[in-house]
């Protein structure tokens, strides 16, 4: 069961990294949980720098702000 888990993981991990497309994930907290790296090249911030902080202090761009806010909704 493990092993089948960190390999889903792995997969998921492999996808959203080589997605063109910017992906930001965000827990219920607003915090920021995974970036992959086109969001990173299109924030211009490395994911060291977002991983783990508020959206609100790690990206401040309001329509970016909204779009969690209502996704989350």
């Amino acid at each position: 069961e493990n092993a089948a888990l960190n390999l889903e993981r792995e997969r998921l991990s492999a996808v959203l990294t080589g997605m063109a497309e910017g992906v930001l994930a965000v827990d219920r907290d607003e915090r920021v949980l995974f970036a992959n790296p086109a969001a990173s090249q299109l924030l211009d911030l490395p994911d060291a720098k977002l991983v783990g902080r508020p959206l609100w202090e790690a990206i401040r761009v309001p329509a970016i702000q909204d779009a969690a806010r209502a996704a989350l909704a």
